[in-house]
C-alpha cells in the first residue's frame, strides 16, 4: 500500500481516463452547490443595507439597526456554522454524503423563503435566529463537498476539479452581490432577495436528488470503464468503505500538518469574510455607491478571480504531474502567491489616495485567492483521503471562529462607519492575518498522505466480513 500522492499519480496518471465522465458532471454539481449556498449566506450583506436604509419610500419595512446589531446579524450565521462544522466532520464519515448534503441545502431553501415574513414579524431577533439556524445546517457543505472530492476524484485532477468546485463560492458571491443590488432596488425590495436566494437553491435539491451519488461504486450512471479507472487511481489513499474505520482522534490532533492547516484556515476566513461582508458597507458609506452601483462592483473581484483560478490550477496541475513540483512544494508556493498577494493588496486599500485606488486594490487582492484554490483549500484531499470530509470539518469549524469574531469586530472599531481610520485599522489587521497563516503553512504544512489516513478496521469486525466483493452494477 502506498503513503505517497506524489507515488499514486506516477502510478496513474498514463491510464486512460475516457475523457470526460461522471466525476466531471459530480464536480460541476458540486460547484453549484457551493454558489447557492453562498448566495443564500453572503445576500445579507447587501440585503441589510437596503432594509436599513432609511431614505427608501419602496413601501417595504425599514429596520432602524445600530453598526453593532448590524455587526452581529453579518457574524451569527458563523457561531451556527462553526458548532455544524465539528459535528459534520463525524457525520461525514459515517453516514450518506448526498444525504446529509440534500438536508442541508433544503433547509436553507425553506428558511431563505420564509425569511421576508419572519423578519417582518420578529425584526432584529427573527433575523438572528434564522441566520444562526441557517449557520448550523450550511456547516455541513464543505466537509460533505470534501468528502465526496475524496471518493470520486483521482489526485492528478485534483487542482483542476477542486478549483471548480471551490470556484462556486465565488459564483455565487458574484450572483449575490449582483443580483441583491438589483432585487433591492426593484419593486420587490429587500424580500426579493430572500425569494430569489431560495427558489435557486431549491432548484439545485431537484439536482442533486436527481444525479447526486456518494461514490462511484453507488453511482447507476457510471460506465464500468470509468468506474475502475477511479477505484484504481485511489487505490491505498480513498476507500469507499471509509466508515467502517475508527477515528484515529490522537494521530489527528497530534499532527503537525492539521495544525497548520487550521492555522492557515484562520488567517484567511478572517480576512476573506471581513472582504465579503463589509465591503458592501464599505463602499456604501466611504466610497459613497449607491445600492445597485454597489453590488455590481462588489462582485467585480469575484468573477475575476473565478476567471483567473482556471489557468491556476491548470498550472498547478501541470507542475504536480511533470515531476516539476511535488505537491507539497505546489501546495505552498501557490498559496502564497494568493494569500501574501491579498496582504500586500489590502495594506494599499488601508493606504489608497483615491476611489479608483481602492477599487483597483480590492480587485487584485480578491482575485489572487485564486491561488489558494489550490494551495491550502485542497490540502486536506492531499493529507487524509479517507477522512477528508473529518480534517475539513475539524479546520474549516475551528478557523470560522474568526468569521464571526471579524464582522463583529468592524462593527465596534468602525463608528461612525464612514470612520475612515476605522477602516484602515481593519484592513491592516486583515493583512497581518493572512501574512502569519501563510508563513505557518510554508513552515509546517504537508502535500503527502498523513500516517492516520490508513487505520484500518477493528480486526473483530473485518474477519466476520465476506471476503468476496459483490459484483458492482452497472
Amino acid at each position: 500500500m502506498k503513503n505517497s500522492a506524489d507515488d499514486q499519480i506516477k502510478d496513474a496518471k498514463s491510464d486512460d481516463s475516457g475523457g470526460l465522465g461522471v466525476r466531471h458532471l459530480i464536480t460541476l454539481i458540486l460547484c453549484v452547490c457551493l454558489a447557492v449556498n453562498y448566495i443564500l449566506r453572503v445576500n445579507l450583506s447587501v440585503a441589510v443595507v437596503v432594509m436599513t436604509d432609511t431614505n427608501r419610500t419602496d413601501g417595504h419595512v425599514v429596520f432602524d439597526w445600530s453598526p453593532e446589531e448590524k455587526g452581529l446579524l453579518l457574524s451569527s450565521f458563523f457561531a451556527g456554522y462553526l458548532v455544524s462544522n465539528l459535528i459534520a466532520g463525524y457525520f461525514v464519515t459515517k453516514y450518506s454524503n448526498k444525504k446529509l448534503l440534500l438536508m442541508s441545502v433544503t433547509y436553507s431553501t425553506v428558511a431563505s423563503l420564509v425569511t421576508p415574513f419572519l423578519v417582518n414579524w420578529g425584526g432584529f431577533y427573527a433575523m438572528f435566529v434564522l441566520r444562526v439556524s441557517m449557520g448550523l445546517v450550511q456547516g455541513f457543505m464543505m466537509p460533505v463537498t470534501q468528502g465526496l472530492l475524496s471518493k470520486w476524484i483521482p489526485p492528478f485532477e485534483r487542482s483542476r476539479c477542486g478549483s471548480i468546485v471551490i470556484g462556486g463560492t465565488h459564483i455565487g458571491t458574484i450572483v449575490s452581490f449582483v443580483s441583491s443590488g438589483f432585487l433591492g432596488d426593484s419593486p420587490g425590495g429587500w424580500p426579493s432577495i430572500f425569494y430569489f436566494s431560495g427558489l435557486l437553491s431549491g432548484v439545485w435539491c431537484l439536482l442533486w436528488c436527481l444525479y447526486g451519488a456518494d461514490h462511484p461504486n453507488s453511482c447507476t450512471r457510471i460506465s464500468e470503464k470509468e468506474r475502475l479507472y477511479i477505484n484504481k487511481s485511489l487505490s491505498g489513499a480513498a476507500t469507499p468503505d471509509a466508515a467502517k474505520r475508527p477515528i484515529p482522534w490522537r494521530l489527528i490532533l497530534t499532527n503537525k500538518a492539521v495544525y497548520a492547516l487550521m492555522v492557515d484556515m484562520i488567517g484567511q476566513n478572517w480576512g476573506y469574510w471581513i472582504l465579503v461582508t463589509q465591503i458592501p458597507s464599505y463602499f456604501a458609506h466611504v466610497l459613497h455607491f449607491d445600492t445597485s452601483k454597489n453590488g455590481t462592483l462588489a462582485a467585480l473581484p469575484y468573477i475575476c478571480v473565478w476567471l483567473v483560478s482556471f489557468p491556476v490550477s491548470f498550472t498547478c496541475d501541470y507542475l504536480i504531474t511533470r515531476n516539476i513540483l511535488s505537491i507539497s512544494s505546489a501546495r505552498k508556493v501557490f498559496n502564497t502567491i494568493g494569500q501574501w498577494g491579498v496582504a500586500l493588496a489590502l495594506l494599499f486599500l488601508a493606504y489608497s489616495p483615491s476611489v479608483n485606488a481602492s477599487v483597483a486594490a480590492y480587485t487584485i487582492g480578491v482575485s489572487m485567492i485564486a491561488f489558494t484554490f489550490v494551495g491550502f483549500m485542497i490540502n486536506v484531499l492531499d493529507l487524509a483521503p479517507n477522512y477528508a470530509g473529518l480534517l475539513m470539518g475539524l479546520t474549516n469549524g475551528v478557523s470560522h471562529i474568526t468569521a464571526i469574531f471579524g464582522p463583529a469586530f468592524v462593527g465596534f472599531v468602525v463608528k461612525p462607519l464612514d470612520n475612515v481610520e476605522g477602516w484602515k485599522l481593519v484592513f491592516l489587521v486583515a493583512a497581518f492575518l493572512f501574512f502569519l497563516g501563510n508563513l505557518v503553512y510554508i513552515v509546517f504544512g504537508s502535500g503527502e498522505i498523513q500516517n492516520f489516513n490508513n487505520v484500518q478496521e477493528p480486526a473483530s469486525e473485518k474477519d466476520s466480513e465476506n471476503p468476496e466483493k459483490k459484483p458492482l452494477k452497472s
